[in-house]
């Protein structure tokens, strides 16, 4: 079986959900082993529709490279950036299929929790 390939996957995704589908830009901030964390960053004007109502979009998007990600016995980790100077809001999850959410504003160069 080959690997895949979780930056495209994610962003395939995405990209038809975005009103400004060139500002969408999904990078593997970490690979390590079983684990892979992957940073999505949209235009601020299209985080609402990319996180969804009661985070629902971001959930599916989440189940969907997940269970990819299971095949592979893999952990898997996305962030949805808005903007490095904004608001940076994690979605991961674990080996119990949990969603943890986590609200961090980047203030001044400094990572504060709200």
């Amino acid at each position: 079986m080959a690997s895949v390939n979780y930056e495209q996957l994610v962003s395939e995704l995405i990209k038809p959900l975005a009103t400004h589908p060139e500002d969408v830009v999904v990078t593997a901030t970490y690979v390590k082993d079983d684990a892979i964390t992957l940073s999505v960053s949209v235009h601020p004007d299209d985080l609402g529709r990319i996180i969804g109502k009661k985070g629902r979009v971001a959930n599916a998007i989440r189940t969907i490279a997940y269970t990819a990600a299971i095949r592979e016995k893999k952990h898997l980790e996305i962030d949805f950036l808005s903007d490095i100077n904004q608001t940076h809001i994690l979605w991961c999850c674990d080996d119990n299929r949990t969603i943890n959410s986590t609200l961090i504003q980047y203030i001044h160069n400094a990572q504060m929790f709200v």
